[in-house]
């Protein structure tokens, strides 16, 4: 990222705190976020959503509470993208896009900005994350 007043090239790196599995993640407030763009909460979502295997037989445990925790948070990610749909819509706006990849996707794949398919996404993240808490509670019995 460019500064504004001076053009130089700046680099901000935000990193998460360790939390154990049965931690609970949160992000934000009550209100949307003034950080993070709706669309790479989404982008996020979706990715962790995908990435994260089917079976988990061969999954060591360490592996399974970082996943875990990715789950927690990626359906916390599809959350805090809900609070920037207006009340009267329904839909996060295009112009709630702050990144060109999240601007990209809005012209895409608008739909996936729908309240229906956000709360749709965090509820299957969150099923997904209790399954592998039950499986990981087994591994550790």
């Amino acid at each position: 990222m460019r500064a504004p007043h001076d053009g130089e090239e700046k680099r901000f790196v935000f990193a998460l705190p360790h939390v154990d599995a049965g931690d609970l993640l949160h992000l934000g407030g009550g209100a949307a976020s003034t950080l993070l763009d709706p669309g790479d909460l989404v982008l996020f979502a979706s990715r962790v959503e995908r990435e994260r295997p089917a079976s988990l037989e061969q999954v060591p445990a360490p592996a399974l509470r970082d996943q875990l925790r990715d789950l927690a948070l990626a359906a916390e990610a599809a959350d805090e993208a809900l609070k920037f749909i207006p009340r009267s819509s329904v839909q996060v706006p295009r112009d709630a896009m702050t990144t060109v990849a999240a601007r990209w996707l809005w012209d895409r794949a608008p739909e996936r900005f729908a309240r229906e398919r956000l709360s749709a996404l965090g509820d299957r993240l969150r099923r997904r994350a209790i399954w592998y808490q039950e499986v990981l509670r087994r591994l550790e019995e």
